[in-house]
């Protein structure tokens, strides 16, 4: 989708793990020392911005990172959603279901982002409940579940 934008980006050789699961689960310490090694391994190889493509990722180099945890944090971090050129998407379903992540919504301000690209020019029937869907409202996505309990996740989903 980058390329398709005609957005210029690489990935390292040995990309790192954010390590937002081990401060979900409350490894503060330890998390602690795994971003500045992250840190590190980003100033090392002189990357000047980070797209991420998860709201986890996201949150934990936009907001944990700086200023608290690696305060030098000094790299700009966008979400792929940021480079979604609303005039160009095109929806072509006549319903579809948008479960927004609750970092997405509540603390990263991507719930209009993410309804303005789909929905704009979009010919699809948009039905939303303000409790399941809404902005302080939605729920988990879970990831951190699949985690800690791989087989109750899959329980989960069938």
């Amino acid at each position: 989708m980058l390329k398709a934008l005609g957005i210029r980006f690489r990935v390292l050789d040995n990309e790192p793990y954010s390590g937002a699961l081990l401060y979900e689960l409350g490894f503060v310490n330890e998390f602690a020392d795994y971003a500045r090694s992250v840190y590190k391994v980003f100033r090392d190889n002189n990357v000047s911005e980070v797209i991420t493509i998860d709201p986890h990722t996201q949150y934990t180099l936009e907001r944990l990172y700086p200023p608290k945890y690696v305060p030098e944090f000094n790299i700009k971090v966008r979400s792929y959603l940021d480079y979604l050129d609303p005039g160009r998407v095109r929806v072509r379903l006549s319903e579809f279901t948008i479960h927004d992540s609750c970092l997405y919504a509540r603390y990263l301000n991507k719930y209009d982002l993410i309804r303005g690209g789909l929905l704009r020019g979009g010919k699809a029937d948009v039905k939303e409940d303000p409790v399941i869907t809404g902005r302080d409202t939605s729920h988990c996505c879970g990831g951190p579940i699949e985690s800690t309990y791989p087989r109750g996740s899959r329980q989960s989903c069938q």
